[in-house]
Parts: C-alpha cells; sequence; structure tokens
C-alpha cells in the first residue's frame, strides 16, 4: 500500500492498499483505509479492480485539505472527503502486510507540494 499524511510517533495516515486475486483481504480491490495507529484502522472506501495480477501497478493518493483522491493506472478510482477528524499533514508511508510470504516492489516514488 501507498500511504499519505502520516504521523510517525503515533502511525496516524491514509493507505491505498491493493489487494491482488485470492487475497485474505478481498480479491482485485483497492481499500482506501485510515489508520489511527500502526494497529487500528477503519476502511473508508472500497473499490474493485480489473485482474491486478502479478505485473508492475501505478497507484497515487492526492490530498486537498480533507479531499482525498486514489488512482489506480491512471484512472481516479476514488474520491472522498474525510469529515471525521480528518489529517492534514505528514509524510508518506509504503505498506505490507500479509499473512505469508509476500514481496512488494516500490519504484519511482515522487511527492509535490
Amino acid at each position: 500500500g501507498l500511504g499519505g499524511r502520516l504521523n510517525s510517533a503515533t502511525g496516524a495516515h491514509y493507505g491505498a492498499w491493493v489487494y491482488p486475486e485470492s487475497s485474505g483481504g478481498g480479491s482485485s480491490v483497492l481499500k482506501l483505509i485510515k489508520f489511527s495507529s500502526y494497529a487500528n484502522w477503519a476502511l473508508m472506501q472500497q473499490v474493485s479492480l480489473p485482474g491486478v495480477g502479478t505485473t508492475a501497478h501505478t497507484v497515487s493518493i492526492t490530498f486537498t485539505s480533507n479531499q482525498i483522491r486514489v488512482s489506480y493506472d491512471g484512472t481516479q478510482v476514488i474520491n472522498t472527503t474525510d469529515n471525521s477528524g480528518p489529517y492534514t499533514s505528514g509524510g508518506i508511508s509504503l505498506d505490507m502486510w500479509t499473512q505469508t510470504s509476500g514481496i512488494n516492489t516500490f519504484d519511482n516514488i515522487s511527492v509535490t507540494q
């Protein structure tokens, strides 16, 4: 997953997580998650994706005030507003969770303001 507005002291941040086929968290879905800490989170929104497979994909998150937009392979798939204690600043995160072994590769990461 790709995260933004990270508070590194608490783990609070937003994350856009891609779940490939047959994943325990869902099959071929992208979830926008709001973490209140590194261990606690709530699902904000979920969308179905075409087959994720094992090829590379592009994920981006855009924050404007309390509005969050997530794109997958250049197509906006989530556009939502956090009206419940929105995070307004912080760093980025690269997230991964798996019950079994797995590999995640991140490349060409950029932050613009």
